[in-house]
């Protein structure tokens, strides 16, 4: 096992965060081990203070200020400590935004915890693991499409 790297920015819940039944919080993408981006499921990573968020993966959205205007992306979301890797890891939100081909780093995003999927749990390694992101995001892709637009906001 090797020493867990953190991203440079932290999150911070937002005051009206379970008002409408979903969590939401704010934080700067930081560097990870860019893990999600070899497997084929790059992320923006977020440090998350313990507590609070249950770990486990999530069907949530990131929204992007951009400029004067916002784009919203369906995301499958970790919180957790990446047990398949390490043993006391640094706690992160990873969030794969499906759809999104950029950079997010230094950037700050919302991020919107709608539906827990999962628990977190250790894999025998990188193939278990990315067969069971692959499965995550096809739940995220359903789920979103189930749920309708009014989520994205």
């Amino acid at each position: 096992m090797t020493q867990a790297s953190a991203p440079s920015g932290t999150s911070r819940i937002q005051p009206d965060a379970r008002i409408y039944g979903c969590i939401r919080l704010e934080g700067v993408v930081g560097h990870g081990d860019a893990r999600g981006r070899e497997l084929g499921y790059p992320t923006a990573n977020i440090s998350v203070p313990d507590g609070e968020i249950l770990d486990g993966v999530w069907a949530g959205a990131v929204r992007l200020a951009q400029g004067g205007d916002d784009e919203t992306y369906a995301a499958a979301i970790s919180v957790g400590r990446r047990p398949t890797y390490y043993r006391s890891g640094t706690r992160l939100l990873e969030a794969h935004l499906l759809e999104y081909d950029g950079d997010l780093y230094g950037r700050t995003v919302q991020v919107i915890l709608h539906h827990y999927i999962r628990p977190q749990r250790r894999f025998r390694g990188t193939d278990e693991l990315a067969a069971q992101i692959r499965d995550d995001v096809a739940h995220v892709r359903c789920w979103f499409k189930g749920a309708g637009q009014e989520l994205w906001t």
